[in-house]
């Protein structure tokens, strides 16, 4: 993280910021597909008390604890490979500014 944060890797930086936001948006969005209000634990363990399931140790560790959370990690890695209009994608663009 702290490579993103060097002088010229902006555009990397931008782009994994951009991603975390969305990802934090979309998932807590309630009446979206991956959300924490559909989550089993959410409603079985935590009785609807969403302050207590986002301090949850096990939030997002399996697919049975948080299944919802992992569909949505999955779609957005999926997304983060793909180029759009010539561009490099997401993916390669943070891959090359660590490694750099």
């Amino acid at each position: 993280m702290i490579k993103l944060f060097e002088l010229g890797k902006d555009q990397a930086r931008e782009a994994l910021l951009d991603v975390a936001i969305e990802v934090i948006d979309t998932y807590l969005t309630q009446g979206s597909e991956n959300s924490p209000f559909d989550e089993p634990a959410y409603k079985n363990t935590f009785y609807f008390d969403l302050n207590a399931y986002l301090k949850w140790e096990k939030l997002g560790k399996t697919e049975v604890d948080s299944p919802r959370l992992r569909a949505q990690l999955a779609v957005t890695k999926m997304f983060m490979g793909q180029k759009m209009g010539g561009q490099v994608s997401r993916r390669d663009l943070i891959t090359a500014a660590l490694r750099g």
